[in-house]
């Protein structure tokens, strides 16, 4: 009862309370003027606290003068005094803002075949390719029949481009891909717009090539071997969506493809192709043949260069049963378009030496092939 009407706990003895009145005392003589400068160094020690803890996690390439470790994790921030000592550093001369270190260079040899592969690991290649195809054929009774519903119409309204049936196939390959490799895409704000005729030009390591190609958010044609068009349920897609077949043998069909190719650049379709005109089994960039470039020329058509990585490393040239892991999957880095009005003043060797450079300072040193004169 008597805790109910307030009486002080046994434990509150007089010496404990005499203690408190003394200390209340000596803060009320410090005045005012000495709590008020506490409770802004309070104030400011707690906004300086939050601004830390709400700085976001670096993102790659941040310089190292602006990185800091708390806990073993990576931040921009971290200690006032030492952020402040880094800002009162001198700056080398040439160096703009706040880039006080360039990103090193990033090792694109992640991306190359490997001289040796893991024991046991040509065999989970060879479940994954089983896999994947009947993935691929699965995935097939599902889009194929969306094609064949649209195709009288889009043959009919679309004739040269058929980009609805385009569509079809890239999200049946972005779909096919997923399970398995990742596709990246850098520089995609160089794609020229889509209703303009580009000639995309890239080099060819693997059949991954064209799955990571479809990942582009463009529609284009691909120029490629005859053979292809034979897989089943691909080569009716193929077909539907009209890209170019090639007998590399026949005479007569290289001028048909040539001519074929011509009209639809001239229709405002685009073209993919890979110049050197078949897979490299190593990844070492072959020879670049004229075709591409004498198809720009005559249909007057804008190149985009296109360098593409890790696709031999997952499914290497003239290999289609190995589909093997690959932590980094494939990039695209899409380089600066060349022109129509350019393509035009160029001769075709000259085109061609360019875009090769061009397709070359992409890959790693081991892969660009033997200097040339």
């Amino acid at each position: 009862m008597a805790m109910a009407t307030g009486a002080p706990s046994p434990r509150l003895g007089p010496a404990y309370l005499r203690r408190g009145s003394a200390q209340c005392s000596n803060r009320s003589r410090r005045g005012p003027a000495h709590s008020s400068l506490s409770s802004r160094w309070s104030l400011l020690l707690l906004i300086i606290a939050q601004v830390v803890l709400w700085l976001p996690a670096p993102r790659r390439g941040t310089p190292e003068c602006f990185q800091y470790h708390y806990k073993g994790k990576s931040g921009l921030g971290g200690s006032l005094v030492a952020h402040t000592r880094r800002a009162l550093l001198p700056r080398p001369a040439g160096v703009a803002g706040h880039a006080l270190a360039e990103a090193p260079a990033e090792d694109l040899t992640k991306f190359m075949i490997p001289p040796k592969r893991a024991p046991g690991m040509g065999v989970f290649a060879v479940m994954r390719a089983v896999s994947l195809f009947v993935w691929l054929m699965t995935l097939g009774l599902v889009f194929l029949p969306l094609i064949g519903l649209v195709f009288p119409f889009v043959k009919r309204r679309d004739p040269e481009r058929r980009r609805m049936i385009d569509l079809f196939v890239r999200l049946w390959t972005r779909v096919l891909i997923w399970p398995f490799f990742k596709v990246q895409i850098d520089g995609m704000e160089k794609l020229p717009p889509s209703d303009q005729a580009v000639v995309y030009v890239a080099n060819h390591q693997s059949f991954m090539d064209i799955l990571s190609a479809l990942h582009l958010p463009r529609s284009f044609k691909f120029i490629s071997k005859a053979s292809i068009f034979k897989i089943p349920l691909v080569g009716l897609a193929m077909k539907a969506a009209d890209h170019v077949g090639l007998e590399r043998e026949d005479r007569r069909s290289q001028v048909e493809v040539f001519r074929k190719s011509v009209r639809k650049l001239a229709a405002g379709a685009s073209l993919f192709i890979y110049p050197e005109g078949t897979r490299s089994k190593d990844g070492v960039m072959l020879e670049f043949k004229k075709g591409a470039f004498s198809m720009a020329k005559r249909g007057k058509a804008t190149v985009v260069p296109m360098t593409i990585l890790g696709t031999g490393r997952i499914m290497p040239g003239g290999k289609e049963y190995f589909c093997y892991p690959s932590r980094p999957g494939t990039r695209i880095v899409i380089h600066d378009p060349i022109s129509a009005e350019k393509v035009q003043e160029m001769s075709d060797a000259d085109l061609m030496e360019q875009v090769r450079t061009v397709i070359e300072s992409g890959l790693p040193e081991a892969c660009r092939g033997p200097p040339r004169e």
